[in-house]
């Protein structure tokens, strides 16, 4: 059943931001784009897929967070452009973080997601791993959910 709403979702999106060439706003360019592994809640496939909700604000806490959320696999390697892609990423951090999200967070910007996107880590899988353990040492309630 979920598998199925996930399919129907991800068909409605892309006949709605596709059509008649239309561009699709952030929020369905999350569906095409992110959805599949982070799934409509952002609840993730964990451990291999993080969990967005009540999560993705820790990362702009931490070196390399920021960059990394732009960075993973899906986002960078996506067909966004910089500018949808910060779009997207600034819809994510407003639908998702939740009570992880800074007081300081500032919106992401084309450039900036332009800068990272231009340099990844050669292992993006360490990193995501040196994150995790460090956001479980910072953040007891990350591990938690």
């Amino acid at each position: 059943m979920r598998i199925e709403r996930t399919i129907r979702a991800i068909v409605v999106a892309g006949l709605i931001g596709f059509a008649g060439g239309v561009r699709a706003d952030a929020h369905q360019d999350y569906v095409l784009n992110c959805m599949g592994c982070h799934l409509v809640d952002g609840a993730g496939k964990p451990p291999a897929i993080p969990r967005l909700a009540d999560r993705v604000g820790y990362y702009l806490t931490v070196p390399q967070g920021r960059a990394y959320l732009a960075q993973v696999p899906g986002a960078a390697n996506s067909l966004l452009t910089d500018a949808e892609l910060a779009a997207v990423l600034n819809w994510l951090v407003a639908e998702y973080a939740g009570a992880s999200m800074p007081a300081s967070f500032e919106p992401y910007g084309a450039a900036e997601v332009t800068k990272y996107r231009s340099s990844r880590p050669a292992d993006i899988d360490a990193l995501r791993h040196a994150l995790h353990k460090e956001l479980a040492q910072r953040y007891p309630d990350y591990g938690a959910r």
